[in-house]
């Protein structure tokens, strides 16, 4: 194959002097198999899921009715997600049980509800959600809003999503 490279995020992947390889690089995983082998596959799958593997339960970046988020960090203590909200858009008001988020805007214009008030955000300012606050973003610009959230708790899952109302009946 010689040198060969493709970038699907900010890394690349780089192969030198290696022929008929099977390579599949997505945001959640790299795969690397011999041409052939790809039916493999399914021992891996065995293997992640004995360990236990975030990797078979959730994609790094997710679809929703909004526009999407991608998670950049997830730990035991914290939780880091970019959210992108479509013009026009915004998510459910909702509260969690659970966790505390905070929230950097670095494109766009939101509009962002915590237990009622309601102020407006652009670039570079930040807003604090605490635990059981009841709190909405919507994208009040022209373009996409993108938003880094920070969660802080105990647990992070969707199921902590308290919706209050929502535009898309969940």
């Amino acid at each position: 194959m010689g040198v060969g490279g493709t970038i699907f995020t900010n890394r690349k992947i780089v192969c030198v002097d290696v022929s008929d390889l099977l390579i599949i690089d997505t945001v959640d995983a790299l795969l690397i198999s011999k041409k052939g082998s790809s039916q493999r596959v399914k021992e891996v799958v065995n293997i992640l899921e004995k360990d236990n593997s975030t990797l078979l339960d959730e994609p790094t970046t997710v679809k929703k009715p909004w526009g999407s988020y991608t998670v950049l960090q997830d730990l035991p203590s914290y939780k880091v997600k970019q959210l992108e909200i479509t013009p026009g858009k915004r998510i459910s008001l909702q509260y969690h049980h659970k966790r505390e988020e905070h929230l950097v805007v670095v494109q766009g214009l939101a509009k962002i509800e915590i237990d009622g008030i309601i102020k407006t955000y652009s670039r570079n300012e930040t807003a604090f959600i605490p635990t059981k606050a009841r709190h909405r973003i919507e994208n009040i610009g022209q373009l996409p809003l993108i938003i880094i959230e920070t969660q802080i708790g105990s647990y992070f899952g969707e199921d902590d999503i308290i919706r209050i109302e929502d535009d898309w009946n969940r």
